[in-house]
């Protein structure tokens, strides 16, 4: 049985505990809703609950508009941050340093508007800044129209979307970081998306 399914059923009498869980990570709450169902059928508290998630998936969709207007929007200023400051910086220097912070940032924004955090949103910011200063102080050498780096420069180039990835994990999981079910989601939602990605680098 899965972690958040053992706490639902721990405060299956305790209704702002049930509550506070949902809060903490809805997205775990609803997938350990139904286990949790399952095991205590004849709870009223757990029928209200599924009856409660239940009804507001098949609301008008508002919120799923708003949200697909938010990732459009993410989309959009990620695609330009990616490729309109390449034409006057050149491909060579730009998309090395800045391409893998905008795409991870991205990402991590999509998931800050979904479950807004002001703490991760400063630390956040403050990340961004300094990753934009130390990327754009990195020396390079340039032979032609070739740019090149010294190996501790490709290591810190390597090294720092692996940082923003952390970042992004924090972002994904919230308050359930600790939560062992929850990191493997996380896992398995890179996973994913390092496959989808790659597809989409495959096929053009």
């Amino acid at each position: 049985m899965k972690t958040t399914a053992v706490l639902i059923l721990d405060h299956i009498d305790d209704p702002e505990g049930l509550e506070a869980l949902y809060r903490q990570d809805p997205e775990a709450f609803r997938e350990s809703l139904d286990e949790a169902f399952h095991a205590a059928r004849d709870s009223t508290a757990l029928r209200v609950w599924r009856a409660r998630l239940e009804y507001r998936e098949v609301l008008p969709g508002a919120k799923y508009g708003l949200g697909l207007w938010y990732t459009l929007g993410i989309c959009f200023v990620v695609g330009a941050l990616v490729r309109l400051p390449a034409i006057w910086l050149g491909e060579e220097w730009y998309y090395p340093r800045f391409a893998p912070l905008w795409i991870i940032l991205g990402i991590t924004g999509y998931f800050l508007i979904r479950r807004p955090d002001r703490t991760l949103l400063i630390s956040g910011v403050s990340l961004t800044l300094a990753a934009i200063v130390y990327v754009s102080l990195l020396p390079s050498y340039s032979a032609g129209n070739q740019v090149y780096y010294s190996d501790s420069i490709v290591m810190a180039l390597i090294h720092l979307p692996l940082a923003l990835w952390g970042y992004l994990g924090l972002v994904f999981l919230g308050e359930a970081w600790r939560d062992e079910q929850s990191r493997v989601r996380f896992v398995r939602y890179s996973g994913e998306l390092v496959i989808l990605t790659s597809l989409v680098g495959l096929g053009g």
